[in-house]
């Protein structure tokens, strides 16, 4: 049984459509992504599963039960918001405590509980801390402690490292996928950044204008993204036109097998796709950007370019000419439209 099953999703909000017909269905502590632009809908969709918004067609299960009728405090599910909202009239471990003194816990259980999990996000000894004297990553900690007490069957949460600098969003991301382990805990994560979605996802369900455009693991949206929107969402890519005949795929780099159907095609590479030989060649470099562990270099042949992934021990100077060694059997086809000429 699915922990969460979503379908022919519709909510429209102040007349407009903002999600037109989502289908989705998470499992058992599975931890996905929604992924895209900013208005594309993804916290549209993680408040309507809270039963913060009202469907206007469609249906939601969680565990297998309607969750339409339900209440949301009766649907097992929390959200952590972007803005956290804990409350700054609250020191940390009251904070933590909220949940469970509203379903009535005592206050010695609920004590003893929000002490664990500040253990937990590594929080102890700032439990009697107001928070508005906490830094970012701290309030971050604070609040998915909030929310793991609750106990929830689905944990949500909406771009959760939007505000933090770089140092502090590595320890969180490490902090969130140990809680995630540990507890087992369905989780949803709203994110626009795309690194973040591959490092932390078992799936990814990639966004736009209201829609999934494509639901699948990690890795073979990464790898095999079912269109150029969705490979452009990735980062950097190379796309070669040409021609499939005969089971042959023609292209300016030259031919190789291709089992698709006549027509024409363009194919997608990734910059590690590629790799550089240093032995003069017919591709000049026309800039190089060093990243640390490696380069990116632009390209040149004939009148395309081709962004390249180079490692640090190969040595590029902007003009020189080089050659290219292209491992086609990792590209990804999209079959071309030809417009008739009027």
């Amino acid at each position: 049984m699915h922990e969460l099953f979503i379908r022919n999703l519709h909510v429209r909000l102040s007349g407009k459509e903002i999600l037109k017909g989502i289908d989705l269905n998470i499992r058992k502590g599975e931890f996905i992504s929604l992924l895209g632009p900013s208005g594309c809908g993804k916290t549209t969709l993680i408040k309507t599963i809270a039963g913060l918004l009202p469907i206007d067609y469609g249906e939601i299960f969680i565990r297998g039960q309607n969750a339409q009728p339900l209440a949301p405090e009766k649907r097992g599910t929390v959200i952590v918001f972007q803005d956290l909202r804990l409350f700054p009239n609250l020191n940390v471990v009251e904070n933590v405590e909220f949940g469970l003194r509203v379903r009535g816990i005592s206050k010695s259980l609920r004590r003893q509980k929000a002490m664990s999990l500040l253990e937990r996000v590594e929080m102890i000894g700032f439990e009697k801390r107001r928070v508005n004297a906490l830094s970012g990553g701290q309030k971050q900690r604070v609040a998915l402690a909030r929310a793991i007490a609750a106990e929830p069957s689905i944990l949500l949460l909406d771009e959760p490292f939007t505000s933090l600098d770089v140092l502090t969003k590595e320890k969180m991301i490490e902090l969130v996928l140990r809680l995630h382990q540990e507890l087992t805990m369905t989780t949803v994560m709203v994110t626009h950044d795309q690194r973040d979605a591959l490092l932390m996802s078992a799936r990814i369900a990639v966004m736009s204008d209201g829609q999934i455009l494509q639901y699948d693991f990690a890795k073979r949206v990464y790898e095999a993204p079912a269109s150029p929107y969705i490979a452009d969402y990735f980062g950097k890519t190379n796309y070669l036109e040409g021609t499939v005949a005969g089971g042959m795929f023609r292209s300016m780099l030259g031919e190789f097998p291709a089992s698709l159907p006549d027509g024409p095609y363009r194919m997608m590479l990734r910059p590690n796709h590629l790799r550089i030989l240093t032995k003069p060649g017919d591709f000049q470099i026309l800039a190089v950007s060093f990243l640390g562990d490696w380069y990116n270099v632009l390209l040149r042949y004939q009148d395309q370019d081709f962004w390249v992934t180079a490692g640090p021990e190969v040595e590029l100077t902007v003009g020189d000419l080089v050659n290219l060694e292209i491992d086609f059997s990792k590209g990804v086809f999209y079959k071309r439209e030809i417009k008739n000429a009027i």
